[in-house]
């Protein structure tokens, strides 16, 4: 069994988001064992993910928000 790793940049996050859906992006962050942010605008997608106060429909509506600046 591997170790799944994943480097999160803004370029990447915004082609899964662009070229799949939402739910991609959501599946692109949370399925591997270590991620590793490398900037800024990452870091605040995943912060808007894992943030447990929000409930879906508001951290879809900041990520999209954030993803057509």
């Amino acid at each position: 069994m591997g170790f799944n790793k994943r480097y999160l940049t803004e370029e990447g996050l915004k082609s899964v988001f662009w070229s799949g859906s939402y739910v991609d992006l959501v599946n692109y962050i949370r399925k591997p064992d270590a991620l590793f942010i490398r900037d800024e605008f990452s870091e605040k997608v995943y912060n808007i993910l894992e943030d447990e106060t929000l409930k879906e429909e508001y951290k879809y509506i900041q990520i999209t928000h954030l993803m057509t600046k």
